[in-house]
């Protein structure tokens, strides 16, 4: 799967900024309060995530390359 500029353009209008992107993978982040973000991860259902992270700070991987065990 290829991501559109459209997914792009959608993030960027929503605040976000693209982190790390590939044929694959379109790591994204927003930061703000909670109610803000409720209203972003709603906004971005329609992009049909894979997976949605939200934590206080971290650290989070931004290529395809995992830590197995």
């Amino acid at each position: 799967m290829e991501f559109s500029e459209e997914a792009e353009a959608e993030v960027s209008n929503l605040g976000g900024q693209v982190l790390f992107k590939d044929d694959n993978l379109l790591n994204v982040e927003f930061v703000g309060a909670s109610e803000e973000l409720d209203e972003i991860v709603t906004s971005l259902a329609k992009l049909n995530p894979l997976e949605v992270v939200r934590t206080g700070l971290s650290g989070i991987s931004s290529t395809t390359k995992t830590l197995t065990i």
